[in-house]
């Protein structure tokens, strides 16, 4: 069952929607609900972290300090291969 909710959004976030609805050929409502579909782990992960905090704000810290650091070397993965990839 899809729920319907209303949500205020500043003229720049309305903007970037409308703009990704028109080349996705998708109404902005759809844009929307698909990108909080694909967003939803990060979501769950965020909540999981705030209650985190809250309990132990050392620790929640280390932890989003850990996973930083993961993304910052997995780019730097894909930068490299790229790099490759173009000398190629």
């Amino acid at each position: 069952m899809a729920y319907r909710i209303a949500v205020p959004l500043s003229e720049e976030v309305q903007q970037a929607y409308e703009q990704m609805a028109q080349v996705l050929g998708k109404s902005v409502g759809s844009t929307i609900s698909d990108w909080l579909e694909q967003t939803l782990d990060a979501a769950r992960m965020m909540t999981m972290t705030v209650e985190r905090a809250k309990e132990s704000p050392a620790r929640a810290m280390r932890e989003l300090q850990q996973v930083a650091a993961e993304y910052e070397e997995r780019l730097t993965q894909e930068r490299w291969t790229f790099c490759v990839m173009i000398a190629l």
